[in-house]
C-alpha cells in the first residue's frame, strides 16, 4: 500500500539525512523516476518544450514578439479588478504599436498557443488588466507593446498552480 511505502521513505530519509523531501519520497515510491526529475531540475520539462516550439512558430508566422515567462510572480501582484494568486508563469504577447489589428493578432496567434497548452494537459487564463505590465520581465522592444497574456495554472513539473480572486 502507497501510505506504507511513503511512511517507510519518509523514516528511511530521516535516518539517513536528517530530513525527508517530496522529491526523494516520489521517487521512493515510483512516482517520478530519476532521469524525469534530472530533467525536470534542468528546465527540460517535456510539455514545456513543446510550448516553446509553439511559441517560436507563432513569431515566425506572425511577426509577433511571444515570450514564455517561467517562476517569475512580480507582474501579478494586487490589481484594481481582482488578483491572481501564485501566478508564476505565463505568455506575453508583444507586437508593433502602430499595427493597427495588433490585439487581433495577438488574439489570434495566443487562441494558438492557448490550444497547444491545453492539449498539453495545462490550464490557461487570458489576461488583460489584473497585472502591471510594467513588471513583466520580457525584452520589449521601442515600438512594442504588451497587447495581451496568457496566465498558465497546473504546472506539474514546476508546483505551481494559479488561483483568480475578486
Amino acid at each position: 500500500m502507497k501510505k506504507e511505502e511513503i511512511r517507510k521513505s519518509i523514516n528511511n530519509q530521516i535516518k539517513i539525512n536528517g530530513f525527508a523531501t517530496v522529491v526523494n519520497t516520489f521517487m521512493d515510491i515510483g512516482i517520478l523516476n530519476k532521469s524525469d526529475y534530472e530533467n525536470w531540475k534542468n528546465g527540460k520539462v517535456p510539455y514545456l518544450e513543446k510550448l516553446k516550439k509553439e511559441i517560436v512558430q507563432c513569431n515566425n508566422e506572425s511577426g509577433l514578439n511571444i515570450e514564455l515567462i517561467i517562476n517569475e510572480e512580480k507582474a501579478f501582484g494586487k490589481s484594481h479588478y481582482g488578483n491572481f494568486e501564485n501566478c508564476k508563469n505565463y505568455i506575453v504577447i508583444m507586437g508593433n504599436k502602430k499595427e493597427k489589428e495588433l490585439d487581433e493578432k495577438a488574439g489570434y496567434y495566443g487562441e494558438k498557443i492557448v490550444l497547444k497548452v491545453q492539449e498539453l494537459g495545462l490550464n490557461t487564463c487570458w489576461v488583460a488588466l489584473t497585472y502591471n505590465k510594467a513588471e513583466v520581465p520580457c525584452q520589449i522592444k521601442e515600438d512594442e507593446k504588451i497587447s495581451i497574456s496568457v496566465e498558465l495554472g497546473g504546472i506539474q513539473g514546476l508546483y505551481i498552480y494559479a488561483q483568480y480572486t475578486i
